[in-house]
């Protein structure tokens, strides 16, 4: 499973039109089912996107050619798009038959699971904490992480406020991915000013970064006593 490019997001419309309610989408490359009022829609035996909210829908894409057509996905992610939704896709096969019609809790906190632990701030290189590895420049890396942040954070509100019986599970994980990100982050920053790779315009840049992340973790991780880093308070100040 693999999160594609999450900046690679379908504009929502000026005008958007309400999301169709079911129990059919027909739409120029066939008959899309939709279920839950709108928040899933399914081919033949495929889910193919799910709303996490009426303004943020997840589009697979590792379904084959064969078993969903990519144009009638392409065209559903394009319908979806022009109802206001914004856009994110991820590589996960999901059955329909894995999907319980009116239980979406499970559903959507299964697909938050697996798309968060694919975003880049989830993933855990292994490297050495003696030498730099910045296999981007600070700029890139802290723009990146910045837009996941904030996307973590919109999802989680959602997250809180439709489905408040998953938060503690979300919150778990999200403690975990948080205190893994803030200790590799501070050692690529600590490795760039070391080596000279981080300029004014890169700390600027680095700042937004770390207040994206700090809005998502002193809602839902600090009242529940997550400690930050002396070295991430040092940058806070």
């Amino acid at each position: 499973m693999k999160v594609i490019a999450i900046s690679n997001f379908a504009a929502p419309a000026a005008n958007a039109t309400p999301l169709p309610q079911g129990p059919i989408l027909s739409l120029p490359g066939g008959v899309v089912g939709v279920l839950d009022a709108g928040r899933v829609y399914a081919y033949d035996r495929w889910v193919m996107a799910l709303g996490v909210c009426p303004e943020l829908f997840i589009v697979l894409t590792c379904v084959s050619e064969r078993q969903v057509p990519a144009v009638l996905r392409e065209q559903l992610a394009g319908y979806l798009a022009a109802c206001g939704a914004q856009i994110v896709r991820l590589q996960l096969r999901f059955p329909l038959g894995w999907h319980v019609r009116g239980d979406l809790d499970r559903t959507v906190g299964y697909w938050v699971f697996r798309f968060v632990e694919n975003m880049s701030i989830a993933l855990e290189p292994s490297f050495a904490i003696d030498r730099p590895r910045l296999a981007l420049p600070v700029d890139v890396l802290a723009a990146q992480a910045h837009e996941e942040w904030d996307l973590v954070g919109k999802i989680w509100r959602t997250m809180e406020e439709e489905f408040p019986g998953a938060m503690p599970h979300l919150n778990s994980f999200l403690w975990e991915i948080s205190h893994a990100w803030e200790i590799r982050w501070a050692l690529i920053l600590r490795d760039a000013v070391q080596y000279g790779y981080i300029s004014a315009a890169d700390q600027v840049v680095v700042e937004r970064c770390d207040r994206a992340w700090t809005a998502v973790i002193g809602r839902y991780l600090v009242p529940s006593g997550y400690e930050v880093l002396p070295a991430t308070m040092a940058r806070l100040l």
